[in-house]
């Protein structure tokens, strides 16, 4: 989780902490000088490589921590305070009302940190997968994230719970199996979504106000899954949540979602949305249509989701049908010289209909038919 420099750093504010003295005249080491209080006869000097960076000397630089702090008859741990504060976490905060002289129920506890470990499963899982649902089985990548994730601890003022996150250098690395499908988990994605979805569900969500539409639901697939959903239903429920922020701190990402005041109302708008996403998304189909581009809306064709509907004749009803599609700059482009020069299109996508249109949730094919 630390770097050498991290290492060197700890020890130097110990020591300088305890009175010692650095001296700057030696080239080849960082030394640092007793205090006289620790009443050795002659003077007592610790001595540091100044090459920390190397990767050898890390196991050195643990070891010197103990060397540390064996001066003053105290241990590793006392110099590990000294560490920086890794800002690479995930975070629970709990003030209601129950929350007395910073203690709670052990039960409620119990709840919190199950949670804590099957959202950042379910999260990792959804990453790697980028599935609406999935069954109760975990990947391999899933599992070294969890094992890589470590409880801090337990904060004052309120009961928050931590996680922190592991970085790319605490998993092993990914091994080569010729006769499957290696998938890569990038840790940035997962924390993108850890994001998404507390967003969503947080502030869009529980504390909304508007109603869940259909194309609200469409809009936000990207950051929807019903195992991640019910867990976080299951949380507010379980564990009788009424107060609670979410903190999510990376290196690119610094967010709370606040959830106060969580009331039966809210509770419900929550699993209206779980049960209208899963009637929309089970509802999906594939298809696959030729037709003509009835309208561009986007006003800006360099952004990534730029918004067409396509009108297609369904033979089947002898009707046209209305597709609503985003399509990326490359894509757009095409929608819009063949709606200039009123070329037909073709389409083949993943779509889910309502009772005017189908809205593309996937798009697997966009081409101009010449």
């Amino acid at each position: 989780m630390y770097s050498n420099k991290n290492y060197f750093v700890a020890i130097k504010n110990y020591l300088l902490s305890k009175g010692w003295e650095e001296l700057n005249d030696n080239a080849r080491f960082f030394v640092f000088k007793a205090p006289k209080e620790l009443g050795y006869i002659n003077d007592s000097y610790i001595r540091i490589f100044r090459d920390i960076e190397s990767s050898e000397l890390r196991s050195y630089l643990i070891k010197m921590m103990d060397v540390a702090s064996s001066h003053h008859k105290e241990s590793y741990e006392d110099v590990k305070v000294f560490l920086p504060f890794n800002d690479n976490f995930f975070s629970l905060r709990i003030y209601d009302k129950d929350i007395i002289e910073n203690t709670i129920a052990l039960t409620r506890s119990k709840k919190i940190l199950e949670f804590v470990e099957k959202f950042l499963k379910q999260v990792t899982e959804f990453t790697i997968e980028k599935s609406f649902w999935f069954e109760d089985r975990y990947s391999d990548l899933t599992g070294n994230f969890i094992k890589a994730c470590r409880i801090m601890p337990f904060q004052q003022g309120s009961f928050i719970i931590k996680a922190q996150l592991p970085r790319e250098s605490d998993l092993p690395k990914p091994q080569l199996h010729i006769f499957n499908e290696n998938k890569i988990l990038e840790l940035d994605n997962i924390n993108f979504n850890i994001s998404g979805i507390l967003n969503v569900v947080i502030n869009y969500v529980l504390n909304g106000e508007e109603d869940i539409t259909e194309e609200f639901i469409i809009e936000n697939k990207n950051y929807i899954n019903i195992n991640i959903l019910e867990s976080i239903k299951e949380l507010y429920s379980q564990a009788r949540i009424t107060d609670l922020d979410f903190n999510l701190k990376t290196e690119k990402i610094e967010k709370t979602f606040k959830s106060s005041n969580i009331v039966n109302s809210n509770k419900k708008r929550l699993n209206s949305f779980i049960e209208k996403s899963k009637e929309l998304f089970l509802s999906e189909e594939n298809i696959e249509f030729e037709g003509f581009v009835f309208e561009c809306k986007s006003k800006n064709p360099t952004e990534s989701d730029n918004s067409v509907e396509i009108w297609c004749l369904d033979t089947d009803i002898s009707k046209y049908i209305k597709i609503n599609c985003k399509l990326d700059t490359k894509h757009y482009i095409l929608a819009l010289d063949a709606h200039k020069k009123r070329k037909n299109v073709k389409i083949k996508a993943k779509a889910v209909k309502t009772a005017t249109k189908y809205t593309v949730t996937e798009l697997e094919l966009f081409e101009v038919i010449s």
